[in-house]
């Protein structure tokens, strides 16, 4: 009967993730167990912490639920991430580590995470076992945490699909050979979804949040921990997709999973995981000044927050690697008073949609080129067939004379597709002449279940090229039947959702459009955030005199380098565009001298970095120290500027003194956000808004 009461308790903890009001803001890592400061992380509606002792964790609950009742707190549990092994896990043997061919443990991250033998029945029933409390010696319990309501689930990091993508050799059979890449990721796909279906069944109403989850996993997890910004990235970074994208990606994640969903959009900053950070500890992988810069890139949150809050993800934005959960990360717009949703997000098009193709199985003519190797043309549709192979296989593309996607466009490309036999199907617009890299756009993946038909859809605007196709993609094994194909030109859109408090908007444009609102409302009171924003990096400007270029990885400066000189003849200029005259605030991006833990000093560090640089805007100059900067934003100026082109100038090297040029910034003193009451709006590409009701009288 007490165990059963426990687990009531549980089931109604859990049931919290569906009460929390909008915007779900979590914290990943970032919330030590051991803390004592619940005001802090009481702000947070989802805690997700790091393994830790039980009474921590029985205390850090009932601080912060004394605070905030719908908390949700997870512990981290292990299935495929360990680290310092014989340490921390004395149960686990040493035949339940996975190795390769020559007996060695297989590592990744910089050889500190060691990956358990999931094929082996004997290992996943040890890793269960240690859920329940009876294998472990760090005092973690997560079963009675669970059974009595302190936790309401688990995090597991590194879930994925694919292991022999780590490395080619492993012998997971101990044959003393690598194994056959297909049948092993097969086997370790079973074996961690099997340890997830075992969990709930042992813990009803568990929350499973996995990390790096795909398609495979969604029918025994309840969500996806979009880890270093995999979401986004393809919004911000790569522009592969539009917020629209990533919103259909975010929905497509929680249609899947269990019931109740709870995916987090970790919005992570770009530079927050480059490869050459990998097993650096927290001292060394980013300075103070980069995780400010991070901090201030209000875009790229904002970006985040806004597709998010068009779906029921919970959402976090911070540096990541070893830096996660930093509580300075914390904006305006996450104590906006929205409440829970009063629907789902609409779109709205501002011109009537045009249609482009409509092909369905039966029709005389296509758009497709010739079929490759696994696809063939049916009465049925267009037949895709795989039996299994390595990585990702060609399916089929659409021939840009029979199918046009015009350059600045906006698309809506839907496909209908039927699932003869269970498999991994991707879709992208690809030009052939811009390289996948540069020229993807919509890039999506959808796992297809046997016997039922599923809608693929990508809203997306082509780039420069003018032989974009669209091109479908099978991963390993599967049968597919594509049904139809419907191309719509739609133009410019936005999407809103309405809240008990207000409306949320995001663009879905590639260009800048206005909104009138159907009623007054206000914005967000927000002291921070400035209305324009100007960056340019040192690649968009030029130089006169003699400049050499110092090439990273630097973890101290924007992009993939700057430029340096010692003459004193030189200048460098960037150009500017001021949208509104006002009083702006100039800073630079330097790396000064900071030198990375174990890094060999670079060779122009021999000389110092000039303390008196002059940077000219405006008719004004302002000196500058570049020598104390570890890459941070470094303010120069503050000065009134008038609106159209801006140039800025910097001068001031010599023989004895170096002078750096990377990026600037300028910043607006007008706030985004000042709590004015608007009846109409300007939503930039990858951006949006929150507005509140009006106050009542």
């Amino acid at each position: 009967m007490k165990t059963a009461a426990c687990l009531l308790v549980l089931a109604a903890l859990c049931a919290a993730v569906c009460a929390s009001g909008y915007p779900r803001i979590a914290s990943f890592w970032g919330c030590p167990p051991s803390t004592t400061d619940y005001g802090l992380w009481s702000r947070y509606g989802l805690l997700i912490c790091y393994e830790s002792p039980y009474g921590d964790f029985v205390r850090l609950s009932r601080g912060v639920r004394a605070l905030r009742p719908d908390a949700v707190i997870l512990d981290t549990a292990i299935l495929t991430s360990f680290g310092r092994p014989d340490e921390w896990y004395p149960w686990m043997k040493d035949e339940w580590w996975l190795k390769d061919s020559k007996g060695n443990r297989v590592t990744v991250w910089a050889g500190q995470v060691y990956i358990p033998n999931l094929t082996d029945p004997d290992c996943l029933e040890a890793l269960l076992l240690h859920v329940d409390g009876v294998l472990g010696a760090r005092d973690s319990r997560y079963g009675q945490m669970l059974r009595e309501g302190v936790i309401q689930g688990l995090m597991h990091d590194s879930v994925v699909s694919h292991i022999s993508a780590y490395t080619k050799d492993i012998d997971a059979d101990g044959d003393g050979r690598p194994d056959d890449p297909e049948a092993l990721d097969r086997q370790w796909l079973e074996a961690q979804n099997t340890y997830f279906r075992r969990l709930a069944e042992k813990y009803p109403g568990v929350l499973i949040l996995a990390n790096d989850a795909d398609e495979n996993h969604r029918p025994f997890v309840n969500g996806r921990l979009w880890e270093s910004g995999r979401c986004m990235d393809m919004v911000s970074t790569y522009h592969w997709w539009s917020l629209p994208d990533a919103v259909n990606n975010l929905k497509d994640c929680d249609r899947g999973c269990r019931k109740p969903s709870i995916s987090v959009n970790l919005s992570s900053c770009a530079m927050g995981y480059d490869g050459w950070r990998v097993g650096l500890d927290g001292a060394t992988v980013a300075t103070e000044g980069e995780r400010e810069r991070a901090r201030r890139d209000f875009a790229r949150m904002r970006a985040g927050l806004f597709a998010t809050l068009m779906t029921d993800a919970w959402f976090s934005y911070d540096f990541g690697t070893v830096n996660y959960g930093d509580p300075r990360y914390w904006y305006a717009e996450y104590e906006a008073p929205l409440g829970e949703p009063l629907g789902d997000a609409e779109t709205v098009y501002l011109r009537k949609p045009r249609r482009v193709c409509r092909w369905q199985a039966g029709d005389e003519e296509s758009p497709f080129a010739d079929c490759g190797d696994i696809c063939r043309m049916t009465p049925e549709g267009l037949l895709i067939d795989r039996n299994g192979g390595d990585g990702w296989a060609t399916a089929f593309a659409t021939d840009p004379r029979r199918l046009y996607f015009a350059p600045g466009k906006t698309y809506l490309i839907e496909l209908e597709i039927g699932t003869l036999r269970r498999g991994v199907f991707q879709i992208a617009l690809r030009s052939p002449e811009g390289g996948w890299k540069e020229s993807d756009r919509g890039t999506q993946s959808f796992l297809g279940r046997e016997g039922e038909t599923f809608t693929c859809r990508i809203f997306c605007t082509p780039g420069p090229w003018k032989d974009y196709s669209l091109q479908g993609f099978l991963q390993t094994g599967g049968r597919f039947l594509l049904k139809s194909l419907t191309v719509t030109e739609t133009g410019p859109c936005y999407m809103y959702r309405d809240f008990e408090g207000g409306r949320v908007y995001a663009s879905g444009s590639p260009k800048p459009l206005t909104v009138r609102l159907p009623k007054p409302m206000r914005l967000i009171d927000d002291k921070e955030t400035p209305k324009y924003v100007i960056e340019t990096d040192e690649t968009e400007g030029t130089a006169k005199g003699t400049w050499l270029t110092a090439e990273g990885p630097f973890v101290s400066c924007y992009g993939e380098g700057y430029q340096w000189s010692a003459d004193p003849e030189a200048e460098f200029e960037w150009k500017l565009r001021i949208p509104e005259a006002g009083v702006y605030t100039l800073y630079a991006c330097l790396a000064g001298d900071y030198l990375h833990k174990g890094w060999k000093k670079r060779p122009e560090s021999a000389i110092p970095f000039s303390k008196k640089a002059l940077y000219s805007i405006g008719g004004k100059g302002f000196a500058a120290d570049q020598s104390a900067a570890d890459g941070g934003w470094v303010e120069i100026g503050t000065l009134a500027l008038k609106k159209g082109p801006c140039s800025v100038r910097l001068s001031g090297a010599s023989l004895k003194e170096r002078i750096e040029a990377d990026a600037i910034r300028l910043e607006s003193a007008r706030r985004l956000n000042d709590g004015s009451a608007v009846r109409s709006i300007t939503l930039l590409p990858e951006d949006g808004v929150i507005l509140l009701n009006p106050q009542e009288e």
